[in-house]
């Protein structure tokens, strides 16, 4: 399985799994102050616990709906700190002086605040992005940090273990690590910060130097939005795409969707190759389908589907190449909505692995998808990969087991600060708000938590009233996931044997 590389795990020994070696990596950073200097990839890193602070804040401006656009404090400070596991148990918002200043990382005053999120903005526990304008006072030459507070999800680590099982696979995605946040002495409780993807991303994750631009794929009032389909008409390429489906976040003034549309052109034109038998394939000369491929394996596995697979939505397109010779890589974002949660009572352990088009009721277009599933190069690849990441027979790459001992590392490192988020590990029915159960607005109790990554029952599932959502537990899910994909492989093999040979 030579598409397995190098993650960093607690409490689990990746080189062991994959019997490779952590990559070396020490670029110089810029920081204003900061005792210990960690590098971006250090510092997204599951196995430590990190504590952000903004002292000198305005009590006035703490809650979600209290934040404006990049909020300002004259005379707040913001620092990250490294979390000893001791002091995260004694307290909930430890003062600067109480830590060790060998482990302050980054110190700023030249910082202002925004809320984070599209549809998770007017969420009672809010999501933070924390703005650095100054390019010289930056943690990690990030211009923003992204404090996600995971509201909808009741395990508060699917998008963590989503991200880690596309990096194990080299899928591109953004990185995470945890923190813990507070303003002043009032806690605002477990987050998770998500990498934003840069020029630093790009040459990290990538392995590219520089980039010419980036699409997201969003929601849109066309009908065809976001599913990489071919438009026609006397239009320019902005005219056809900007705002319609698609977004450009980045990039180079002169390319205006002029690389995007020779991607979708490309791939129009290989679907009608595919369909005459034997034809050569041209995407790969502009479009890392290797790495989709991937994508399409894990995205099975991990239940995915507020992406291209549903929605056609939540995903990069990143140009390294030049406008007129691009070269796209896929990146995965926003990988929350994995591992069993629905909104509408779907079970995705069920999930067809070959026919994603019907998942909408066969109104949902998805030629890159139909292109990888008519090229049998292609579609070989993607089944073999599945048949690889469910193997067990193997430890030293059981993807299984590797999920397993993550989810235990990672509830062993936050369950500390899940708990501090509620003074109670039920809901307490003499309180007059009895479904408030955190102090934070969490809308979840600690004992709903600790079931979602504990449970080991097959058939294990943990219903709640709220958008008719039923939610199974991560473990239970993946162990019917790989049950069904093994199911549905195995068809697919006996298929193919009883087929009579082509004449």
């Amino acid at each position: 399985m030579k598409f397995f590389k190098c993650v960093t795990v607690s409490a689990l020994a990746v080189a062991t799994l994959t019997g490779c070696k952590q990559r070396s990596y020490n670029p110089a950073e810029k920081y204003s102050t900061a005792s210990v200097k960690p590098d971006r990839q250090s510092y997204f890193n599951h196995g430590q616990l990190w504590y952000a602070r903004i002292s000198g804040w305005d009590k006035s401006k703490i809650q979600s709906w209290e934040i404006s656009e990049k909020t300002k404090v004259t005379g707040a400070r913001f620092e990250i700190f490294k979390l000893p596991a001791q002091k995260a148990d004694e307290t909930w918002c430890p003062k600067p002086e109480e830590l060790n200043p060998k482990d302050k990382i980054f110190s700023t005053t030249d910082f202002n605040v925004s809320l984070r999120g599209d549809k998770s903005k007017g969420t009672p526990k809010g999501s933070y992005l924390i703005n650095f304008e100054n390019s010289d006072e930056r943690f990690v030459e990030l211009r923003r940090m992204h404090f996600v507070a995971m509201f909808n999800d009741m395990s508060q680590m699917r998008e963590a273990l989503s991200q880690t099982l596309m990096s194990f696979v080299r899928v591109p995605a953004p990185r995470n690590s945890y923190l813990r946040f507070c303003m002043d002495d009032i806690y605002r409780g477990l987050y998770l910060n998500i990498e934003e993807v840069d020029q630093k991303f790009i040459a990290d994750v990538l392995g590219k130097p520089q980039f010419v631009s980036i699409y997201e794929g969003t929601d849109g009032t066309a009908p065809d939005s976001g599913q990489l389909a071919q438009r026609v008409g006397n239009l320019s390429s902005e005219e056809k795409f900007a705002g319609k489906g698609y977004k450009k976040i980045a990039g180079q003034g002169e390319s205006q969707f002029q690389d995007f549309e020779e991607l979708v052109n490309r791939i129009d034109s290989n679907l009608k190759l595919a369909a005459a038998s034997g034809e050569p394939e041209t995407l790969s000369e502009i479009f890392d389908i290797e790495s989709f491929i991937r994508w399409m394996a894990v995205n099975q596995l991990i239940g995915g589907w507020d992406n291209y697979y549903f929605n056609a939505k939540n995903y990069f397109l990143v140009n390294s190449g030049t406008v007129a010779k691009p070269y796209f890589q896929w990146v995965a974002i926003d990988l929350d909505n994995s591992f069993g949660i629905s909104f509408t009572n779907h079970d995705w352990s069920r999930s067809d692995i070959v026919d994603w088009e019907s998942v909408r009721g066969g109104t949902h277009s998805l030629p890159l998808v139909r292109l990888v599933l008519t090229r049998p190069e292609w579609k070989k690849k993607y089944l073999q990969t599945l048949e690889d990441l469910i193997a067990t027979d193997d430890s030293r790459t059981n993807v299984q087991l590797f999920l397993f001992k993550k989810i235990s590392a990672i509830w062993n490192m936050i369950q500390s600060s899940v708990k501090k988020e509620s003074d109670s590990e039920e809901m307490d029915y003499s309180k007059p708000d009895p479904f408030k159960m955190a102090h934070t607005a969490r809308q979840f109790t600690t004992s709903d938590i600790r079931a979602q990554v504990t449970a080991e029952s097959i058939d294990a599932a943990d219903p709640y009233g709220w958008a008719n959502m039923t939610t199974p537990h991560v473990r239970s899910f993946i162990k019917r996931k790989w049950k069904n994909v093994a199911e549905q492989l195995n068809r697919a093999r006996q298929s193919a044997i009883s087929r009579p040979p082509a004449q």
